[in-house]
């Protein structure tokens, strides 16, 4: 029964994190700890556009490099063992199984996408960084912080969130807005996440001022 199953792939996953965002942002006005959501759900979703905006058809793209390496020589095999077989062929190889899949870190992720969307996370004190790589920084020390959340209590200005997390949502939504882009075709268009990131954006504008 389809109905027990969970089905989710990178585009749902990016959709349903642009969704919480909203929903944390507009909580945030009643109540503060929603601002730790909205800064975890940008994290999410730009993550998550990078891995869709990275992936090619045979689902490579996005992993480490030894995953990389490991997941082509599985599929090279594997297209060669159908060869084989149509072909009444012997086929002596021995049975590999199935890569364990282990993302590229957030920064190679970044690094990794085509121009004019790529962006190197060089060394943190240089002053020439930019204002993405200022914001993520800040967004990816703060989202580790409180994915470890523990018996303690902070002190952070809204506004420093709003601030780093709209522009991590404007490369976002640069990326999104990239189709051609894309190592796959892009299925971003029968999502809400254009919508969605845009009204984010325009909220934590509010917020920021």
């Amino acid at each position: 029964m389809a109905e027990q199953y969970l089905e989710i792939d990178e585009y749902k996953d990016v959709e349903a994190s642009t969704e919480f965002l909203l929903e944390a942002i507009k909580r945030s006005e009643k109540n503060d700890i929603y601002w730790k959501q909205i800064l975890i759900f940008t994290y999410l979703a730009l993550q998550g556009t990078a891995v869709c905006c990275l992936t090619q058809t045979d689902l490579t793209g996005p992993f480490e490099k030894r995953t990389e390496k490991e997941l082509r020589l599985f599929l090279n095999l594997k297209s060669q063992e159908a060869v084989n077989r149509a072909n009444n062929a012997p086929w002596e190889m021995p049975e590999l199984e199935y890569p364990q899949e282990k993302l590229a870190s957030f920064d190679e992720l970044l690094a990794r996408l085509p121009s004019p969307l790529k962006v190197k996370i060089t060394n943190k004190s240089k002053k020439s960084a930019s204002d993405f790589e200022w914001s993520f920084i800040f967004v990816r020390i703060w989202r580790n912080d409180f994915s470890h959340f523990g018996p303690k209590s902070l002190l952070i200005h809204k506004g420093d969130i709003a601030r780093h997390c709209m522009v991590c949502l404007q490369h976002t939504l640069k990326i999104v807005k990239s189709p051609e882009k894309f190592a796959n075709r892009s299925r971003f268009g029968s999502t809400t996440v254009l919508d969605n990131l845009e009204k984010a954006i325009q909220l934590l504008s509010q917020a920021d001022g």
